[in-house]
């Protein structure tokens, strides 16, 4: 017992220290924040050429219950939409925010489906850090959650498959170089390391019985305790901010949440869904910025932010246009 009363009293120090050296860390980056390093932007997709739906917005003086319907509608009828479309792509820009903001994790995601093929990239990379303070903690940060802070991953499926493939490769840690002249980023993986993970099929084209939803939180009259509803006439689309219930919401997330946090007490702290959709039903942008926490002898709290872009056209719902897309198929499928 004398041990155990020991080891608290170290736990708590080295907690206090870390505390102590993160306050005085984030009061010297407000008054000189440091400089990030550029990257590959998404911008919006073009408009998908189909007619406008008939639909009356709500007045800013309605209820909130009228606007918490027509949000939820709208949302439901843009999910049905994607799903029974043959052809789209979706790229995903995320920022994970620990430790108060002092370490942030940006994150890439590639998808394309064409009709039932489904092909899926995504990195993760904890940017270099010539700062001895933030270079600890993004240390501390990749030694206890490098599965989900330092990776490649590719996934693909078709219909044909009984399962999807899903590869992560973590050693050697993969980079990336922001190449100025096209503006894109450019990915070192090598594909020889992976490990194979099980995953569920993905729900996204017209042949499954299982609806699609976009994001995993649970979108529903019930879930969401506030809606905005804006409408932008001169470019054509909606604007929908949710605040979502942080325990309604979140009966499928939770529980995977604790596991990749290794946290069994950790929950969600703040869900923000902003969604953008075309006037004639389809997505156009969706940003989820979920908050979580993780009680302990050191508080992990995490603020996630997922923006979504999606396109419709020929060009960027080609595998062929996109860094290590075009094998998924050959090494990957049946």
């Amino acid at each position: 017992m004398k041990g155990k009363s020991i080891i608290e009293k170290a736990i708590g120090l080295i907690a206090a220290v870390l505390f102590t050296v993160l306050i005085c860390y984030l009061a010297l980056e407000f008054f000189m924040p440091a400089e990030e390093n550029p990257t590959q932007q998404f911008s919006v997709g073009d408009k998908p050429p189909f007619l406008a739906l008939s639909l009356s917005i709500p007045e800013e003086e309605d209820d909130m219950e009228d606007k918490i319907e027509f949000a939820v509608m709208l949302y439901d009828q843009a999910n049905a939409l994607y799903k029974n479309t043959e052809d789209v792509a979706l790229m995903v820009a995320s920022s994970t925010s620990m430790f108060g903001g002092l370490v942030k994790v940006p994150g890439y995601r590639y998808i394309v489906k064409n009709s039932d093929e489904y092909y899926y990239l995504e990195y993760s990379f904890i940017p270099p850090s010539n700062d001895a303070i933030s270079g600890l903690f993004s240390g501390l940060a990749g030694a206890i959650a490098k599965e989900s802070t330092q990776f490649a991953l590719r996934k693909y499926y078709d219909s044909s498959m009984d399962s999807i493939r899903v590869q992560r490769v973590i050693n050697p840690t993969p980079s990336m170089v922001f190449d100025e002249e096209t503006g894109k980023n450019i990915y070192t993986v090598d594909w020889t390391e992976v490990v194979d993970e099980e995953e569920d099929i993905p729900i996204f084209y017209s042949g499954q019985s299982v609806p699609y939803v976009q994001t995993e939180q649970i979108i529903n009259e019930d879930t969401v305790t506030s809606a905005e509803v804006s409408y932008n006439a001169e470019e054509g689309y909606y604007t929908l901010v949710l605040e979502l219930d942080t325990t309604l919401a979140t009966t499928l997330t939770q529980a995977r949440l604790r596991e990749n946090s290794d946290n069994d007490q950790a929950f969600y702290t703040r869900l923000i869904q902003t969604i953008e959709i075309w006037d004639n039903g389809y997505f156009r942008y969706f940003r989820a910025q979920d908050d979580w926490e993780g009680p302990g002898a050191i508080t992990m709290t995490s603020e996630i932010d997922f923006r979504t872009y999606f396109y419709y056209d020929e060009f960027w719902t080609n595998p062929e246009n996109y860094q290590h897309m075009a094998e998924l198929k050959e090494v990957l499928g049946n």
